[in-house]
Parts: C-alpha cells; sequence; structure tokens
C-alpha cells in the first residue's frame, strides 16, 4: 500500500480515536500521536441505569502559570489515553441543521461548508460505537440520533417541556454514551474512547508515551 494513504491522528479522544478506528477499518494506514501514558484508573458501578458509585483519578496541579483573572482559580491537567473522554460526562449531542448555517448571520464565511444531512450519516456511525442512552424523539434544535438504550424527560417535567415546545424550544434529555445499565468499571468513565475503540482495532495499536507513533 503506497504511502499517500496514511494518516496521522493527533490524539487519541473521542474524535482522533473514532477517525483512526474508522480508518484502519477501512484498510488504511494510521499512525497516531498521544501524551497519555495509560488509561486513567477508577471506579464506576452502574445499576438499573443509575450511577451508584463513580470515583475518578485525582488530576495534576499545574505549576508556573500566573493567574490574573481570579486567584481561585484553579489548574488541572491529566495525559492518559483517550483524552477528554476520561474527564467528560459523555454527553454526546448532535448538531442541529441550524447549527450549519447560523453564523452566515454574520458573514457568509462563517457558514460550515457542509450540511447537516451530509454528517447525519457519519454521526449514526459514531452512535453505533458507544451504546446511547437517549430520547427517540425529535426536538427542535437537536434531532434524534441512533440509540441502545432509552431515556425519558420524567413525569414530572413533562409540563415544562411541553410549555417549551409550544415556544418551539427543545425540552430533552441529553443524549449520553453511558454503555448498558447494569455494568462495573475500573475506570471512572463509561466510555473510554482508548479502551472502547483503539484497543479493539485488528493489529491492536500499541499504546505509547511521550508522543511516540502508535503503529
Amino acid at each position: 500500500m503506497s504511502d499517500d494513504r496514511r494518516v496521522v491522528v493527533i490524539g487519541s479522544g473521542p474524535a482522533g480515536a473514532m477517525a483512526a478506528y474508522e480508518l484502519v477499518r477501512k484498510g488504511i494506514p494510521v499512525t497516531m500521536l498521544e501524551t497519555g501514558a495509560d488509561i486513567q484508573r477508577g471506579s464506576l458501578v452502574r445499576m438499573v441505569g443509575r450511577n451508584l458509585y463513580r470515583h475518578l483519578p485525582p488530576l495534576t496541579k499545574a505549576t508556573g502559570f500566573v493567574v490574573t483573572g481570579d486567584p481561585q482559580t484553579c489548574l488541572d491537567y491529566n495525559y492518559a489515553l483517550g483524552g477528554f473522554s476520561n474527564q467528560w460526562t459523555a454527553a454526546v449531542p448532535r448538531f442541529s441543521a441550524e447549527d450549519f448555517t447560523a453564523g452566515e448571520q454574520v458573514h457568509e464565511k462563517y457558514r460550515w461548508p457542509v450540511s447537516y444531512s451530509d454528517l447525519a450519516p457519519f454521526y449514526e456511525i459514531a452512535e453505533r460505537t458507544m451504546e446511547i442512552t437517549a430520547d427517540p424523539s425529535d426536538v427542535p434544535n437537536l434531532p434524534a440520533g441512533y440509540y441502545d438504550y432509552q431515556s425519558h424527560v420524567p413525569k414530572d417535567w413533562q409540563s415544562v417541556r411541553q410549555a417549551a415546545l409550544k415556544r418551539g424550544q427543545g425540552f430533552t434529555t441529553m443524549p449520553l454514551a453511558d454503555g448498558p445499565p447494569f455494568l462495573f468499571l475500573r475506570r471512572g468513565t463509561s466510555f473510554n474512547s482508548y479502551s472502547k475503540l483503539l484497543a479493539r482495532l485488528p493489529g491492536s495499536l500499541r499504546s505509547s508515551s511521550s508522543r511516540k507513533p502508535m503503529p
């Protein structure tokens, strides 16, 4: 295979991992650059779709920076395989059709070069890998996508939902990459983009640190 088909992906966070996952599945060589030294270890227990216990490892305090705003600002970081999926809330809403054109109200140059309909098939490809929990209904500004598990606005919030919909506003549960309703994990997030995508790739991508390539 010629080198002109090789792709370099920087970072194993959700976006980078999904890109690498699809490219490798299609037979395109990928080199991934990543600073993460290891998967973040923690714990997560979920029963009947509710997180009963969650523990995340502490972040590292950043030093050598000067805070010019709020003096109580905390600067923390961590380098771990899976990038932001070690710390995120697992929220995975789709952009709406309006999001792709709203920028042109400021200037035509801010209009996206693609539309929602262009990306919709790729949204579904990503959603099918992440075990999404979501409301199956479309609401204004949040189109429904593929889901494995259903969730709905609680009954005592239905009146608020109906009032919002009458005003053309969306009100629904956030689509989450939360995995199955019953699980126990030795990490703090149900979906970690490295362990759920890259570690499963044919040929097993090897983890590395210090921005060495993962062939």
